[in-house]
């Protein structure tokens, strides 16, 4: 194998990792989703669903508010819900939850898609300056 198929063959697989990933994060918000409307933490000993995501699942705090948050407003908000699963990362669903509406939803949608993080935190602060 020349170092040109090695450096191709590597990132290939990257590339799929990310997919893989993203295709996870998005199954752990369905289940948190369904954990939460239900409200199986507390059958588990757990007095909310942030607690069992950090104690029982051992996401950090701050992962564990991004899934959660971005899991409830992906309930609120279908399109937002279709486009985790289509391949928007948590991350840039999770800045535009402050704002994201089912009126301007395809608007912050396609803004998180395009924007760097940065870009889309500037976004962000102009409709909601505290966030």
């Amino acid at each position: 194998m020349n170092n040109y198929s090695f450096i191709s063959e590597l990132h290939t697989q990257a590339l799929q990792a990310v997919v893989d990933l993203r295709k996870q994060e998005f199954k752990l918000i369905e289940i948190l989703q369904k954990i939460d409307e239900k409200k199986v933490y507390r059958y588990l000993g757990y007095p909310s669903l942030f607690k069992y995501a950090v104690l029982a699942l051992k996401l950090s705090n701050h992962k564990a508010y991004n899934f959660i948050t971005v899991s409830r407003q992906a309930r609120k908000i279908p399109k937002l819900h279709s486009a985790l699963r289509k391949g928007l990362s948590t991350s840039q669903a999770r800045r535009i939850c402050p704002v994201i509406n089912d009126n301007n939803a395809d608007h912050w949608i396609e803004l998180g898609k395009k924007l760097s993080q940065r870009d889309l935190e500037k976004s962000v602060a102009k409709i909601k300056p505290q966030e």
